[in-house]
């Protein structure tokens, strides 16, 4: 088939196509000349082509037409149809056919330029897929307000939503009053449940949900352990998972507020869309075709920005809620999702052709001026600001005041106590405890060092065939008796001094097989409870004989803590504190030869008056300092230093525990008949401890009721 060409004249009248070509810069053509076959397929072809062209030259003319009367330009009358010409003296085998337009059509340059112009003034504006397919497809249109009808009912429903923060409050209170305190869950360290889990103690195996929820309240107002408020120089609200969730929030409202502003921009250009989608051109775009087919464009767009809305609603309140930033973050891209469900319709469900087809619509050229251009952004951002800020203040900071208050109730105030209750004599009983141990701290209680020790984790620690410091049971009854066991009970169990039978050189069970470990084994434990390890003799601990925590010292160590010696210092000196049976008859045997006499010049009546004041305020567990006995308890003491043995005629009852000092008090000091026997009148009475040469009579028992 011939190539058309657009001829020129030459020398002998014919046209050139290098001066038309030349010339198209300076002025409009004005004819097309096109070589067309005589007959022929090529003719008949060359015919339709030239109908056709004719065709879109009209509705070029046309449009052409339509924008200068748009632009209020003044039209000329159009001269006919256009002129088809044919020279039928061209020598050629083929016919010239041209194809003329009218002076009176040709675009002038004031029109391009203003239609230029018009352009540059003009925004493109494209719609999502997912508006033209909901639609023109009246099941996709169901399934996605479905889907976001259930997710908004999801969202809002109260199962899904949860209990409001504020509830932690009382729960927070329950627990600190009832459980947190509770003797009971004292760890082997001697530690608060409390301290524990607001330490942050990775070993807890109680109350994890609340040492949980202390963490994202850490984590969520980006606290210390210890903190109990931000720092000064941060606000609550303003820190920590606030910040992020705040940002999560203001990009869901961006997200959604330009969903409502391109459903603004369609209501205002969808009749050109129209136009382009359901195939009306030029004079067939009647006005009611036009707005009943918008409405079927705009209709489910609507539709899907209110249910956007419920969504932005429902995902705000499911945000605020939320106080751990992983489930922040994991939230926030699952809410995104569920906005997102109808492009996910459009990409899984749309056939590939009207994919396409959507896609390869050409955007909208709206006019804008500038004033509605700003004062509609403006709309728009008054609108984000406004949901953000209505979000922080009403949402995150009342959330933020909360989670404080929260970790105030579960660790404020005083966490190093426990307490238990006393069921025979009605009393509430307290414990001072200790903080946690820090991560890598040595300074570990008696039975942790005692478990660790025992543990042999590793071949050199393996434990060997004795125990360093636990005192195995046979059995799981005996076990439960040796826990519950008293020291009096543990005082009278044994039938022989430890010390003057096992312990020392030379003594008559010295080495014994069965005997030895057990009694090297109390030993050990005697010292670690006192803060040394690993002692081997009662020489080492001698030094805190006297100490009223000292029990089991006074067990083992007998002889070197004075049970043994009938005239050592009366403190603790009984079954009750440590001392045995069997070595308080070893005293009652030594001090057979004692003379009846006071001897209150020795050291043991001194030692007695001095640790006075310690030993009644350990006993009690108050400083005897503080009560209102004090001053004459201070002037008694100082009577007896005095004065000796005869004060005790003047003050002869402890007025603290209502003892008599001549008869002692089984549970704390021995009587005093061994110092001041005359005075105790031992000659007259039979006191317990008083000396045999008072009595005539040698009874090993005395003084041991």
């Amino acid at each position: 088939m011939p190539t058309p060409s657009i001829p020129s004249n030459d020398v002998d009248g014919n046209w050139n196509p290098d001066d038309i070509t030349s010339q198209a810069s300076s002025e409009v053509i004005k004819s097309i000349l096109i070589d067309v076959p005589v007959a022929g397929p090529e003719a008949d072809a060359l015919a339709v082509l030239r109908d056709q062209f004719q065709s879109e030259v009209q509705a070029i003319l046309a449009r052409l037409q339509a924008v200068e009367t748009h632009l209020g330009m003044s039209v000329p009358p159009r001269g006919g149809e256009n002129n088809l010409c044919h020279d039928e003296d061209t020598p050629s085998a083929l016919k010239k056919t041209w194809v003329q337009m009218s002076h009176d059509e040709t675009i002038d340059n004031d029109v391009l330029t203003q239609t230029s112009r018009l352009e540059e003034k003009s925004t493109p504006v494209r719609f999502e897929e997912s508006y033209l397919v909901c639609s023109m497809r009246f099941f996709e249109v169901l399934l996605n307000f479905a889907m976001q009808v259930a997710f908004s009912g999801v969202l809002l429903s109260d199962s899904f939503m949860g209990d409001s923060f504020d509830t932690k409050v009382g729960s927070a209170k329950t627990w600190r009053t009832r459980v947190a305190h509770d003797d009971a869950y004292l760890d082997l360290g001697g530690t608060s449940l409390v301290s524990r889990v607001c330490a942050g103690d990775g070993a807890l195996i109680l109350s994890t949900q609340q040492a949980t929820l202390i963490e994202e309240i850490n984590k969520f107002l980006a606290l210390g352990k210890d903190d109990l408020e931000p720092p000064v120089f941060q606000s609550v609200g303003s820190v920590g998972g606030t910040v992020l969730k705040n940002q999560k929030i203001t990009s869901i409202s961006c997200g959604r507020y330009a969903m409502q502003r391109s459903v603004f921009a369609m209501v205002f250009t969808g009749v050109d869309w129209g136009g382009q989608l359901f195939g009306f051109k030029g004079d067939e775009l009647s006005a009611r075709k036009c707005w009943s087919e918008l409405g079927l464009l705009v209709v489910p767009a609507k539709a899907r920005a209110s249910i956007a809305s419920v969504l932005l609603v429902a995902g705000i309140l499911w945000l605020a809620r939320t106080t751990s930033i992983e489930e922040l973050m994991l939230n926030a891209v699952a809410l995104n999702a569920i906005l997102d469900v109808d492009e996910f319709l459009f990409a899984g469900m749309t056939p590939i052709k009207v994919q396409h087809a959507v896609q390869s619509l050409e955007p909208i050229h709206v006019r804008y001026s500038r004033r509605r251009s700003q004062c509609e952004t403006l709309v728009h951002v008054s609108l984000i600001l406004t949901t953000v800020l209505l979000s922080y203040t009403l949402l995150l900071v009342p959330l933020s005041e909360t989670m404080q208050t929260v970790k105030n109730e579960l660790c404020g105030g005083n966490r190093t106590f426990v307490v238990s209750y006393n069921r025979e004599t009605q009393e509430i009983i307290g414990l001072t405890t200790r903080l946690p141990a820090e991560e890598g701290e040595s300074n570990l209680t008696a039975i942790e060092l005692a478990v660790r020790s025992h543990i042999g984790n590793s071949p050199e620690t393996t434990p060997g065939p004795v125990p360093d410091y636990i005192t195995f049971s046979v059995n799981r009854r005996v076990f439960g008796a040796d826990a519950e066991r008293s020291m009096l009970e543990k005082a009278r169990q044994f039938p022989l001094c430890m010390e003057t039978l096992v312990l020392n050189e030379g003594a008559l069970l010295h080495n014994d097989p069965a005997l030895q470990p057990l009694v090297d084994v109390l030993l050990r434990t005697a010292g670690l409870a006192l803060g040394r390890e690993m002692v081997s003799s009662c020489q080492e601990l001698s030094d805190f004989c006297d100490h009223a925590d000292a029990g089991l010292l006074r067990l083992v160590c007998g002889e070197t803590c004075g049970c043994t010696d009938p005239v050592s210092n009366p403190w603790y000196k009984v079954e009750a504190q440590g001392c045995s049976t069997s070595c308080l008859i070893e005293t009652n045997w030594n001090g057979r030869d004692i003379p009846c006499v006071d001897s209150e010049a020795n050291r043991s009546w001194e030692m007695f008056w001095d640790s006075y004041p310690d030993a009644v305020s350990a006993f009690y567990g108050q400083p005897i300092q503080r009560s209102a006995l004090w001053p004459d308890l201070n002037r008694t003491m100082h009577g007896m230093l005095s004065q000796g043995c005869s004060y005790l005629r003047v003050a002869p009852f402890d007025s603290p525990t209502s003892a008599h000092f001549c008869e002692g008090l089984t549970t704390l000091f021995k009587p005093l008949t061994t110092i001041c026997p005359v005075t105790c009148d031992c000659k007259v009475t039979h006191r317990n401890g008083c000396p045999s040469s008072c009595t005539g009579q040698f009874d090993p028992n005395q003084g041991l009721a």
